[in-house]
C-alpha cells in the first residue's frame, strides 16, 4: 500500500520506473502526462533526471564479459 503524505500518494522507485516508461511511450508532453497520471510535474522531473543519470550513455564504456 502506498504511503500518503500531505494528501499525495508516494510512489516507490519501481513504480516511478513504470511511470517514466509510460511517459516515454505516450508521446505526450510532461504537463499533460502528469495530469493524466495524477503526479506533480516537479516530482516527475526529479525522478526522470534520476533515471536519466543512471542510464548508460553512448560515450560511456560498458564492460562486456565473454560467455563462459
Amino acid at each position: 500500500m502506498r504511503e500518503i503524505v500531505n494528501g499525495h500518494r508516494r510512489h516507490s522507485a519501481v513504480e516511478w520506473r513504470g511511470i517514466i516508461e509510460r511517459y516515454r511511450q505516450s508521446g505526450m508532453g510532461i504537463n499533460e502526462f502528469c495530469a493524466q497520471e495524477g503526479v506533480t510535474v516537479s516530482i516527475f522531473e526529479l525522478w526522470y533526471r534520476r533515471y536519466r543519470r543512471a542510464e548508460p550513455r553512448p560515450e560511456q564504456f560498458v564492460e562486456v564479459k565473454p560467455p563462459l
